[in-house]
Protein backbone atom coordinates (compact mmCIF):
# COMPACT_ATOMS: atom_id res chain seq x y z
CA UNK A 1 0.00 0.00 0.00
CA UNK A 2 3.09 2.06 1.15
CA UNK A 3 4.74 1.47 -2.52
CA UNK A 4 1.18 2.56 -4.56
CA UNK A 5 1.10 5.73 -2.81
CA UNK A 6 4.72 6.64 -3.01
CA UNK A 7 4.40 5.88 -6.77
CA UNK A 8 1.16 7.76 -6.84
CA UNK A 9 3.66 11.15 -5.48
CA UNK A 10 6.26 10.70 -8.36
CA UNK A 11 3.96 10.31 -10.83
CA UNK A 12 1.88 13.79 -9.21
CA UNK A 13 5.44 15.53 -9.15
CA UNK A 14 6.38 14.72 -12.24
CA UNK A 15 3.06 15.72 -13.79
CA UNK A 16 3.41 19.08 -11.67
CA UNK A 17 7.06 19.66 -13.06
CA UNK A 18 6.35 18.98 -16.52
CA UNK A 19 3.46 21.73 -16.06
CA UNK A 20 5.50 24.19 -14.55
CA UNK A 21 8.22 23.34 -17.19
CA UNK A 22 5.19 23.53 -20.51
CA UNK A 23 3.68 26.37 -18.33
CA UNK A 24 6.82 28.31 -18.49
CA UNK A 25 7.81 27.21 -21.96
CA UNK A 26 4.84 28.91 -23.56
CA UNK A 27 4.74 32.28 -21.24
CA UNK A 28 8.10 33.20 -20.31
CA UNK A 29 10.29 34.87 -22.80
CA UNK A 30 13.50 33.68 -20.56
CA UNK A 31 15.27 31.35 -23.05
CA UNK A 32 16.50 29.46 -20.34
CA UNK A 33 12.94 27.64 -19.76
CA UNK A 34 13.22 26.43 -23.73
CA UNK A 35 16.39 24.47 -22.97
CA UNK A 36 15.58 23.47 -19.85
CA UNK A 37 16.30 19.47 -19.34
CA UNK A 38 16.49 18.80 -15.46
CA UNK A 39 15.25 19.39 -12.48
CA UNK A 40 18.81 21.87 -11.88
CA UNK A 41 17.51 23.48 -15.12
CA UNK A 42 14.23 24.11 -14.09
CA UNK A 43 15.36 25.51 -10.75
CA UNK A 44 17.63 27.76 -12.66
CA UNK A 45 15.23 29.06 -14.78
CA UNK A 46 12.78 29.66 -12.23
CA UNK A 47 15.47 31.49 -10.14
CA UNK A 48 16.67 33.82 -13.12
CA UNK A 49 12.97 34.92 -13.77
CA UNK A 50 12.82 35.45 -9.56
CA UNK A 51 16.14 37.75 -10.00
CA UNK A 52 15.13 39.55 -12.80
CA UNK A 53 11.15 40.43 -11.27
CA UNK A 54 13.18 41.48 -7.80
CA UNK A 55 15.58 43.82 -9.82
CA UNK A 56 12.67 45.16 -11.60
CA UNK A 57 10.89 45.58 -8.38
CA UNK A 58 13.61 47.40 -6.56
CA UNK A 59 14.16 49.53 -9.53
CA UNK A 60 10.22 50.72 -9.11
CA UNK A 61 10.51 51.12 -5.73
CA UNK A 62 13.45 53.65 -6.07
CA UNK A 63 11.44 55.31 -8.65
CA UNK A 64 8.46 55.39 -6.26
CA UNK A 65 10.34 56.90 -3.01
CA UNK A 66 11.63 59.83 -5.44
CA UNK A 67 8.03 60.46 -6.34
CA UNK A 68 6.32 59.86 -3.05
CA UNK A 69 5.91 62.76 -0.89
CA UNK A 70 7.89 62.98 2.56
CA UNK A 71 4.75 62.20 4.44
CA UNK A 72 4.01 58.79 2.57
CA UNK A 73 7.27 57.83 3.16
CA UNK A 74 7.31 55.80 6.16
CA UNK A 75 3.93 53.82 5.30
CA UNK A 76 5.09 53.19 2.15
CA UNK A 77 8.35 51.58 3.92
CA UNK A 78 6.34 49.28 6.40
CA UNK A 79 3.80 48.46 3.62
CA UNK A 80 6.72 47.37 1.44
CA UNK A 81 8.96 45.28 4.57
CA UNK A 82 5.15 43.73 5.75
CA UNK A 83 4.75 43.01 2.19
CA UNK A 84 8.24 41.22 1.97
CA UNK A 85 7.90 39.38 4.55
CA UNK A 86 4.41 38.09 3.43
CA UNK A 87 5.96 37.27 0.09
CA UNK A 88 8.50 34.66 1.46
CA UNK A 89 6.25 33.25 4.57
CA UNK A 90 3.65 32.26 1.26
CA UNK A 91 6.25 31.35 -1.19
CA UNK A 92 7.91 29.04 1.08
CA UNK A 93 4.58 27.31 3.03
CA UNK A 94 3.93 26.98 -1.34
CA UNK A 95 6.86 24.69 -1.47
CA UNK A 96 6.74 23.03 2.10
CA UNK A 97 4.42 20.45 -0.32
CA UNK A 98 8.01 19.32 -2.12
CA UNK A 99 10.01 19.60 1.43
CA UNK A 100 12.96 17.75 0.76
CA UNK A 101 12.49 16.91 -2.59
CA UNK A 102 14.35 18.34 -5.76
CA UNK A 103 11.35 20.37 -6.78
CA UNK A 104 11.25 22.67 -3.39
CA UNK A 105 13.59 25.06 -4.48
CA UNK A 106 12.04 25.50 -8.04
CA UNK A 107 8.34 25.92 -6.48
CA UNK A 108 9.50 28.69 -3.90
CA UNK A 109 11.54 30.86 -6.69
CA UNK A 110 8.90 30.14 -9.17
CA UNK A 111 6.45 31.18 -6.66
CA UNK A 112 8.64 34.88 -5.95
CA UNK A 113 8.88 35.47 -9.12
CA UNK A 114 4.92 35.60 -9.67
CA UNK A 115 4.31 37.27 -6.27
CA UNK A 116 6.72 40.28 -7.61
CA UNK A 117 4.98 40.58 -10.63
CA UNK A 118 1.91 41.23 -8.55
CA UNK A 119 3.37 43.49 -6.48
CA UNK A 120 4.63 45.31 -10.03
CA UNK A 121 1.82 45.68 -11.09
CA UNK A 122 0.11 46.51 -8.15
CA UNK A 123 2.68 49.87 -7.42
CA UNK A 124 3.62 50.70 -11.11
CA UNK A 125 0.07 52.39 -11.31
CA UNK A 126 1.28 54.87 -8.50
CA UNK A 127 4.09 56.64 -10.73
CA UNK A 128 1.28 57.96 -13.20
CA UNK A 129 -0.19 59.98 -9.83
CA UNK A 130 -1.68 59.42 -6.51
CA UNK A 131 -3.95 57.69 -6.19
CA UNK A 132 -3.53 56.22 -9.49
CA UNK A 133 -5.58 58.09 -12.02
CA UNK A 134 -4.02 56.85 -15.12
CA UNK A 135 -2.44 53.43 -14.76
CA UNK A 136 -0.95 53.02 -17.75
CA UNK A 137 1.48 56.42 -18.18
CA UNK A 138 4.75 56.52 -19.79
CA UNK A 139 6.60 55.85 -16.34
CA UNK A 140 4.49 52.60 -15.29
CA UNK A 141 5.01 50.76 -19.10
CA UNK A 142 8.51 51.20 -18.07
CA UNK A 143 8.26 48.26 -15.32
CA UNK A 144 6.06 46.12 -17.83
CA UNK A 145 7.74 42.63 -17.62
CA UNK A 146 10.28 42.30 -20.65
Amino acid sequence: MQALAASRRVALLLLIAWAVHANAQSSSPNPCWRAAQTQADLTRCASEDARGALERLEKLLGALRRALEPRAFPDFERAQAAWLDYAWAHCRWDGAAFDGGSMQSMVITGCLAAITEQRIATLKPYLCGWPPEAPDCEAARAFEKP
